[in-house]
């Protein structure tokens, strides 16, 4: 799987690797645990991100190497960079205005991801659905190229598959998944710190926002559908950054007879969203039809337009995708 990347590897020397806005886990630890690799292998690798690294994730750069579009750092990379490598992403409008600059690039495009959606604007797509978390094929390479990952490496992927997975409960977590882990801990990790970063640290606002929120919760007839919305005004209010809404979704996933939970979140013009489901129901065709994508279960998409327009049009849709087993029964 690893051979045409082990190519581009050998014939250049600067590399940019980079994820989504509002980048997760999966999309940090993977980033950083590839530059790692690199670095070791005497290449020059910079993380370029579009949006700030969530307080929570902080931790995994502990160095602060992760620079921001459009930085002096950041564009200095990006006019050395011979190779874009795009992580936990399949496409290059989910990367806002940094995308933008690679579309209009000739550099070589790589994309390495376990998302089955994947754009054609690059030229080697690396991807395996089948995988639980980015990280585990960015596991997968560095045993391949050097052997066995370091105690940064370690600490990097363990959060991203920690977090993909809802700490190891979410359907994707099969034994690979358990063995992969076993391997990074036997590095002296320590899970509970990492747990308490990722989930222990949040701020009074972000758990006042999250609590406002959940009163706010609403239910289509049935219960079979959930959302929670935050409007621009809500978050002025509680001057919680999006970056840091990372889980709020959990919440309403867990209510009991929910099948589809959705979070909207007002932009400016624009309003993200975020996809889950329990069981059959496949929110991922569901944010296809929205210029999204993801996994059966988990999915997201950047909608255009207003927030009550799209918010109506996303819960219609998912009504009708409700319907359909009852009729076919």
């Amino acid at each position: 799987m690893w051979s045409e990347f082990k190519k581009i590897v050998d014939k250049y020397q600067h590399f940019v690797i980079s994820t989504h806005m509002n980048p997760d886990g999966d999309g940090l630890g993977s980033e950083v645990a590839l530059a790692s690799l690199l670095k070791w292998l005497s290449k020059e690798a910079t993380i370029v991100n579009t949006s700030e690294t969530p307080k929570n994730y902080k931790f995994v750069d502990p160095e602060g190497e992760i620079c921001y579009y459009p930085s002096q750092a950041a564009n200095e990379a990006i006019s050395r960079c011979q190779v874009l490598i795009l992580l936990d992403c399949g496409s290059l409008n989910r990367m806002g205005e940094l995308g933008g600059h690679f579309k209009k690039s000739h550099i070589y495009r790589v994309c390495i991801d376990h998302h089955l959606t994947v754009d054609d604007d690059f030229d080697l797509a690396i991807v395996r659905q089948e995988a639980a978390a980015t990280a585990m094929l960015i596991f997968d390479l560095i045993h391949e190229m050097k052997g066995g990952v370091s105690e940064k490496e370690a600490l990097a992927l363990y959060t991203g598959i920690m977090r993909e997975t809802g700490s190891f409960r979410f359907a994707n977590t099969d034994p690979e998944v358990h063995r992969v882990a076993a391997r990074l801990l036997e590095l002296d990790l320590d899970p509970q710190k990492i747990y308490e970063e990722v989930y222990e640290k949040s701020s009074a606002a972000r758990l006042r926002l999250i609590g406002h929120l959940l009163t706010e919760l609403e239910l289509a007839p049935g219960g079979r559908l959930a959302w929670i919305t935050a409007s621009r005004g809500l978050l002025d209010r509680f001057q919680v950054p999006e970056a840091d809404m990372d889980g709020f979704i959990d919440f309403p996933r867990s209510l009991a007879g929910a099948e589809v939970v959705f979070f909207f979140i007002e932009q400016e013009g624009r309003v993200r969203v975020s996809f889950r489901s329990k069981g059959s129901v496949d929110v991922n065709k569901l944010a296809n039809s929205f210029g999204g994508g993801g996994h059966k279960n988990a999915a997201g998409a950047i909608v255009a337009g207003g927030l009550d327009e799209v918010r109506e049009r996303v819960i219609e849709a998912a009504k009708r995708v409700l319907e359909r087993p009852a009729q076919e029964d």
